[in-house]
């Protein structure tokens, strides 16, 4: 019995200790950002909190567990050094990483398409536009290259137009709409064609309600950036109102955490209170188990004070007998069913198995007929099914690697049950008493029972 009172307490701290892991299960995925802030420019006017807010959204992307390319953001850069660590940004989405990039600075579009503007940009016309500036295209195509789940886009990049006196007739207020690739968000710190502020104080509005916000646990990827547009509208008296471009995003996202409401963390909070339950029942069950030994142990004692006739004492020690039957068998149908359930769940394990291999197999055939088309074909449409083959292949390595582990999780998970019920064969493969039976299974109709009283 006592044994059995630690077992209930130490399944009620592990299912305890697995609600507080799934609420904080979010944000699992790995996470990069890319910062860039420039302000000290040396062809065009200074910006005083570009560098500032740089350093800001860095220091709060760290604190919200990205890892920054560079170790950091980078400030007054060059040209090269921007192109060179939108390229590292780039590798290191592809290893499925949720990506942000930020930029703060200036910017400005020319026919339509948003530029960055290094600190040593010198335009003095529209032919110098492509080799001074940096396209906010070339960040889309290092993400879009990824082929990650989620990335995002936020330019704190319209506070003024750095060409406005060259006489340029392309160059636009503000920054141009843009269409957000799949998977991809594009925060402007203000609608477009507009021209954001850089702010009184040290900081811009649109950064300050940004690192502010990203902050607060519970708020979802278009809650946060919903959010940062109210302050900043309320901030700037209504001037300024940031803008959201987005493509359909796959699940949700929280840069804080604590507040995931999909799916898979409603199963598993399901599932928690459904093993609260089974504790509670468990406790309930070794709270009467307990009773009645003591209340066999008081009659036992009584008889023996009543009687001192052998009687009376093997009469005490068949009452003692039938209360530890009861104990052991109460135990043996707890773990007949936890068995049987646990099989299910295996079964259920290895059909899911059987149905990804189909599936892998099919992905495998896609593959071989996607090589073979680009082997096939040296034209132009060779080079794109080529492309698709390196796509397909990554998306099946991916899947086998899961596969296998899948398949040695439920090989473990078997082993584990058939270790179980060999435990459980030996231990609760006997005769026992009717009157135990009675007394366990009266109030019973499972298939443990059933089997018990028909034999």
């Amino acid at each position: 019995m006592i044994d059995r009172l630690r077992l209930v307490t130490a399944t009620i701290a592990l299912v305890l200790g697995l609600a507080a892991s799934a609420a904080w299960a979010g944000g699992t995925e790995k996470r990069v950002a890319l910062v860039i802030g420039n302000g000290t420019y040396r062809n065009t006017a200074s910006l005083k909190n570009s560098v500032n807010d740089a350093r800001l959204m860095a220091e709060t992307f760290g604190a919200l567990g990205f890892h920054l390319i560079g170790n950091g953001p980078l400030i007054d850069a060059e040209r090269p050094a921007m192109e060179q660590s939108i390229r590292s940004f780039g590798k290191a989405l592809r290893e499925g990483a949720v990506g942000v990039f930020y930029y703060s600075g200036h910017g400005l579009q020319v026919k339509g398409v948003n530029y960055m503007a290094p600190v040593s940009a010198k335009v003095s016309g529209e032919s110098d536009v492509k080799y001074e500036l940096v396209d906010v295209g070339f960040v889309l195509d290092e993400m879009g290259n990824a082929g990650n789940r989620l990335n995002i886009v936020i330019l704190d990049a319209c506070r003024n137009n750095p060409l406005s006196a060259s006489g340029i007739r392309s160059v636009g207020d503000g920054l141009a709409t843009m269409t957000a690739p799949a998977g991809t968000a594009i925060a402007f710190a203000t609608q477009p064609g507009n021209v954001a502020r850089d702010g009184a104080g040290s900081h811009s509005p649109y950064t300050e309600a940004l690192a502010k916000t990203l902050r607060t646990p519970g708020l979802d990827l278009f809650d946060t950036f919903n959010e940062v547009g109210l302050m900043v509208k309320k901030s700037t008296d209504g001037r300024q109102q940031p803008w959201l471009s987005s493509s359909p995003i796959e699940g949700k996202f929280f840069f804080a955490g604590l507040g995931r409401t999909d799916s898979k963390q409603a199963d598993n909070t399901a599932e928690i209170a459904r093993a609260k339950a089974e504790v509670d029942r468990l406790k309930r069950e070794a709270d009467a188990a307990k009773a009645a030994i003591i209340r066999a142990n008081t009659d036992a004692a009584e008889i023996k004070r009543r009687q001192a006739d052998e009687d009376a004492r093997a009469e005490a020690k068949r009452r003692q007998a039938d209360a530890d039957a009861i104990e052991e068998l109460r135990a043996c149908r707890d773990d007949a069913k936890a068995n049987a359930e646990a099989s299910s769940r295996l079964k259920n394990d290895f059909d899911n198995l059987k149905r990804n291999w189909d599936f892998l197999q099919t992905e495998k055939q896609n593959l071989d007929n996607t090589i073979a088309l680009a082997n096939n074909d040296q034209t132009y449409g060779g080079a794109y099914f080529r492309i698709m083959a390196g796509q397909r292949s990554q998306d099946y390595n991916n899947h086998l690697r899961e596969l296998n582990s899948s398949r040695d999780e439920y090989n473990a998970d078997k082993k584990a049950l058939s270790a179980k019920i060999d435990s459980f064969n030996s231990s609760c493969q006997k005769r026992w008493n009717k009157h135990v039976i009675d007394e366990v299974c009266s109030y019973s109709d499972d298939a443990f029972c059933s089997h018990l009283s028909s034999r």
